[in-house]
């Protein structure tokens, strides 16, 4: 029939240990149709979203009286916690992004269409071929650039890429090299397209006046640090964003705007990163949490080098193995959120970890065994990181007093 749009939702549960046949779940589905200018079709329903109750392992739901066919925005303001299986297009997806009136799917378009260009640039690399951003995301992207009335924080997060660790699970053999400058280039990418657009973000989001904490005053500072880290991002940095960078550190305005100066400057080498955070260490040193950003900031780094840094913090007076904050801020955070230098091809990262898990098994077995983690990962990986990292988990094995809770996950992984 003419005019008339269906929905086919079905929802399924894995089955778990002593209940392998699982009922349906009552899930409330709030969704929106949008015509091709981004205007919502269901104008009798509050703000155009209609919630759907979907209560059986599939069912069919039909929308009379549409003119055209409409893009579905799905799961609006994340009306049920489940996972959705991607059905939309790139195109349907930029279109989202653009003009979806709801805050929560355009975030969610965002992440899923960074994530399919990002992927792709990894494939062209693998391939030696020289990437392109798709048109319809630097459309998109802009359009949501431009959109700055509604949440800003959650404007700031629709334009953070997916993380590397995130991406790595997406990919059938994770290259650890090729995810990083993949990802890299996209950023470095929308830096260049949108350096005006950035720009005016920044200068428009400034705060003047006393600090506040009203979630408008932190949608500003949310929106004002993504448009820096943008500026700062690429191969080269202009020596105008780096002032800027740099003069909103020693502003110390407050510590959201300290760290995010601090972390946009994190990957650009050079004499002011190091002053920075030299400073940054002399200032705050008494404050052992806040030092523990310090340690975290430097093993997350991109830069060549970073490993051999993160043995020198191990010496620092801030630092002991024996307070688990500090590990988990240092170690932990070089194992879990700096995949592209912990899976080096040479494997001293891999070497580096194993060590500081036998060491720390002999009287800390708990923070031991959460530190064994990144390597339980190994079967996705390439052979020869395969080998690398089997050989540091059988090491681990071997070694004398193993506590159980070491044990148990090494062997178990395999």
């Amino acid at each position: 029939a003419e005019n008339v749009y269906s929905v086919r939702v079905s929802q399924s549960c894995p089955e778990t240990p002593g209940q392998k046949t699982k009922e349906p779940f009552h899930i409330p589905l709030a969704i929106g149709l949008m015509d091709k200018n981004g205007n919502d079709l269901l104008v009798s329903e509050e703000k155009g979203t209609k919630v759907l109750e979907l209560r059986k392992p599939e069912e069919t739901y039909t929308f009379r009286n549409i003119g055209e066919k409409p893009v579905l925005s799905f799961l609006r303001n994340f009306s049920a916690p489940v996972q959705v299986k991607s059905f939309q297009s790139r195109e349907e997806l930029a279109f989202l992004l653009a003009h979806d009136s709801d805050l929560f799917t355009r975030w969610n378009a965002a992440s899923q269409l960074s994530e399919s260009i990002i992927l792709e640039t990894v494939q062209a690399l693998q391939r030696d071929k020289l990437p392109s951003l798709d048109s319809c995301f630097i459309e998109a992207v802009g359009s949501n650039l431009r959109q700055t009335a509604g949440d800003k924080a959650l404007l700031a997060l629709a334009m953070q890429l997916p993380a590397e660790s995130y991406l790595a699970m997406q990919m059938d053999v994770i290259d650890p090299v090729m995810l990083h400058h993949g990802r890299e280039f996209v950023r470095s990418e929308l830096s260049k397209i949108f350096s005006r657009e950035f720009h005016s973000l920044y200068e428009e989001n400034k705060e003047s006046g006393k600090y506040q904490i009203s979630p408008e005053a932190m949608g500003k500072r949310a929106l004002k640090n993504m448009a820096l880290s943008y500026l700062m991002a690429g191969e080269s940095t202009s020596d105008e964003y780096l002032t800027l960078c740099v003069n909103q550190y020693y502003c110390q305005a407050n510590m959201t705007d300290t760290i995010a100066a601090l972390s946009s400057i994190n990957n650009v080498a050079g004499s002011q990163r190091e002053e920075i955070l030299e400073d940054f260490y002399t200032t705050w040193k008494h404050d052992p949490l806040v030092i523990d950003k310090w340690f975290t900031m430097q093993a997350v780094s991109s830069l060549e080098g970073t490993l051999e840094k993160v043995m020198q913090l191990m010496h620092n007076p801030s630092f002991s193995i024996k307070n688990p904050n500090k590990v988990r801020a240092l170690i932990g955070a070089f194992g879990v959120g700096n995949h592209f230098r912990f899976h080096d091809i040479s494997g001293s990262g891999y070497t580096f970890l194993a060590d500081r898990i036998i060491e720390l098994d002999s009287f800390n077995p708990q923070i031991a065994a959460r530190l064994v983690s990144p390597l339980t990962t190994w079967k996705r990986y390439d052979s020869q990181r395969q080998n690398l990292m089997c050989a540091q988990l059988k090491r681990i094995l071997a070694a004398d007093s193993i506590s159980g809770e070491v044990f148990e996950i090494v062997k178990k992984s395999l």
